[in-house]
């Protein structure tokens, strides 16, 4: 459905921009920017339900109240990584040890298994859902999730 400002655009597009004699026009010419018109005004009904929907999207992705994003972070775990005081991976600290110990767990290692099937030692690693795993003095393979603050 046009509206007053799309009508107003589509006259502006079909005014002659070069410097003919108004009266000279033809049926041809008539007959073209009729068609252009109607062109016109179907993009721009297109276009109108594409800003609507993603207006109503925008609002979507907000969580409620105070309309802050529903990925704002609260949910998100501590990282797993190299403590480099006290040289073992644990939660909340990024990346790997920079004298090259592995970030990445073993694929055959499973919490509460033997660290020798794996093995695994006592400095750890982070395993693939960013979880710190580790040796424990029983020899046994300890599972720790990253849990948020």
């Amino acid at each position: 459905m046009l509206n007053r400002s799309h009508l107003w655009l589509v006259a502006a597009l079909s005014l002659p921009l070069g410097c003919k004699d108004s009266t000279s026009s033809s049926a041809a010419s008539d007959a073209e920017a009729t068609a252009d018109n109607a062109d016109t005004s179907g993009a721009a009904d297109a276009a109108d339900a594409a800003d609507a929907a993603s207006a109503t999207d925008a609002s979507d992705a907000t969580d409620g109240a105070d309309g802050a994003d529903a990925a704002d972070g609260a949910d998100e775990k501590q990282p797993c990584g190299w403590n480099p005081d006290e040289a073992f991976y644990a939660c909340g600290y990024p990346g790997a040890d920079p004298s090259g110990v592995p970030i990445a767990c073993p694929a055959n290692a499973v919490g509460g298994d033997e660290c020798w099937i794996s093995g695994l030692t006592a400095v750890g690693c982070c395993d693939a859902n960013g979880d710190v795993m580790y040796c424990t003095e029983e020899k046994i393979i300890e599972l720790q999730e990253c849990t948020p603050d």
